[in-house]
């Protein structure tokens, strides 16, 4: 079996950069982030709205120049019950000491700017806010048939391409322009604008999952080395020979089994878990949350191992103690189980930085 003998369907990619506060004095100029009561008072208001999201300018009492709408960042789902172990009506009162973000839509649209393929590129995108910093999200629903191979070229158009052209001006971005010119306004809108101090992740976090197919799937035990070769650019879109046999990329999600596994590099993740693939919508459901799952746990990981990080190098930066206990705490023993976020929060870089917070 070659692996151009595998149509895909329908495919989700999301990608979200990471911002953390170095100075928290910031996080008292903006939206009421500074303190316990000021964050979970406003996401007490936000609840109690019938949506669960308000405008902007209700919580600031000023049009943003960024941000259109805040919703809270966490639903009634089994991912955030991991979190929060309470009823869902009670989720405000721990925003605070469980790190629950907000969740903000943009005011900015965007197009993808395809190349001459046929299928559909559905562009989705939001932040994510906590009390010490932020990510903006990009999420893309690729609908039609495509194959592994044309996959492989969208995630090359999202990182190295520019493929990303906001509705209000005429020339497309790179996925990393586009990322500083969605902080710039964040930075206006929920913190202290130009002089707000923060650090950026060094890559964005992917995650990309396929969600239906045609045809047979591709057994990460039996591919040419054409074929490692096309799936290794679904998380490393380069030309580049890797110095890494292909093997080490493979992470099994079930053990041993060739058919569900992610393959892994830098940040970026591809998944293809077949039991989940059948029509039935129950697992087409649980394929989606798996996913869903996977992109929240991982960018939740990241933001508390980058909160630790920032304590370490600046410990006069001003970030609350609580916040930070609580994200050492959570990065020890993980709510949320999930077999890649497990390699990440149990990885050396994060034992590291745990331990020289512990001093």
């Amino acid at each position: 079996m070659a692996i151009a003998d595998t149509v895909l369907t329908e495919t989700v990619i999301d990608v979200s950069d990471r911002h953390t506060l170095a100075d928290y004095s910031a996080a008292s100029a903006g939206l009421p982030f500074a303190t316990e009561q000021g964050y979970c008072d406003l996401h007490r208001r936000i609840n109690e709205t019938g949506h669960r999201c308000i405008d902007y300018g209700q919580a600031r009492g000023a049009e943003g120049t960024m941000l259109d709408r805040l919703c809270l960042g966490y639903v009634d789902e089994k991912f955030w019950h991991f979190i929060v172990n309470d009823s869902f009506a009670k989720y405000p009162a721990h925003a605070w000491h469980r790190l629950l973000p907000l969740a903000a839509s943009l005011k900015p649209r965007i197009q993808f700017v395809k190349r001459n393929w046929t299928f559909e590129i559905k562009p989705k995108t939001g932040v994510l806010l906590y009390p010490f910093g932020w990510s903006t999200r990009l999420s893309f629903l690729i609908v039609g048939p495509h194959s592994l191979a044309d996959l492989a070229d969208v995630v090359d158009c999202l990182v190295n391409g520019r493929c990303i052209r906001p509705m209000s001006g005429p020339t497309p971005l790179r996925s990393a322009e586009y990322f500083e010119h969605i902080a710039d306004g964040v930075r206006t809108d929920a913190f202290a604008g130009s002089e707000t101090n923060d650090t950026a992740g060094p890559a964005a976090l992917m995650v990309v999952t396929v969600l239906a197919k045609h045809g047979p799937s591709p057994s990460v035990k039996a591919l040419t080395s054409a074929d490692q070769t096309t799936m290794l650019r679904l998380v490393r879109p380069t030309d580049r020979p890797s110095s890494k046999p292909f093997a080490d990329r493979v992470r099994y999600l079930l053990p041993n089994d060739p058919f569900q596994y992610a393959l892994v590099h830098e940040g970026r993740y591809f998944m293809w878990l077949q039991s989940r693939m059948r029509p039935e919508k129950r697992n087409r459901q649980l394929l989606r949350c798996h996913h869903n799952n996977t992109f929240e746990s991982l960018d939740r990981a990241r933001h508390l191992k980058a909160l630790i990080d920032n304590a370490v190098q600046s410990p006069s930066s001003g970030a609350a103690e609580s916040l930070l206990r609580a994200a050492e705490a959570e990065l020890n023993r993980p709510c949320y189980k999930g077999k890649l976020v497990l390699d990440f929060v149990q990885g050396q870089e994060v034992k590291d930085s745990l331990k020289q917070f512990a001093g």
